[in-house]
């Protein structure tokens, strides 16, 4: 009995210790990325912003809509691709608020730069266009799925 209640009081205190560790693991890397933001050129700003999107989608939605608007708003003077993946984390940070009429407002925006793409005479954009269309698509498809329209979400 006392055996069992050690290894369970053991256990506990490992798992509050690496709980506690990996809090302060992420909140080091997010000031990380933040500061490395301050200095970036605009390829390194890209990254930072997908990495920050990253690290607060599950976690904080909202948070994770700011990066993803920076993102938008750098992508437009940039690239299609890189606006394309700025609208569909924006449709993502909508989804994980539950909100999925604008979260699928966002997924249309990035499947049409997508579909954009993939007509593109650069091989490498024309393949991310067509990754873009699949990730995006699968999205659609789990807003309809979670709305019980499972004939739209099949299409999607």
């Amino acid at each position: 009995m006392h055996r069992t209640i050690l290894i369970l009081l053991t256990f506990l205190t490992a798992n509050t210790f690496l709980v506690c560790f990996q809090t302060f693991a992420d909140s080091s890397k997010i000031d990380s990325l933040e500061n490395k933001l301050k200095n970036a050129n605009n390829k390194e700003k890209i990254a930072i912003l997908n990495a920050l999107f990253d690290t607060y989608i599950s976690s904080s939605p909202e948070k994770s809509k700011k990066y993803a608007i920076q993102l938008l708003k750098l992508a437009i003077k940039k690239n299609k691709k890189e606006q394309a993946t700025a609208l569909n984390n924006i449709g993502l940070s909508f989804f994980y608020q539950a909100n999925y009429k604008k979260a699928l407002e966002y997924y249309q925006k990035a499947l049409k730069l997508n579909e954009e793409l993939v007509n593109s005479s650069n091989d490498a954009l024309a393949k991310s266009g067509k990754q873009g269309i699949s990730c995006t698509l699968t999205n659609i498809g789990i807003i309809y799925h979670n709305w019980g329209n499972y004939e739209k979400a099949l299409e999607n």
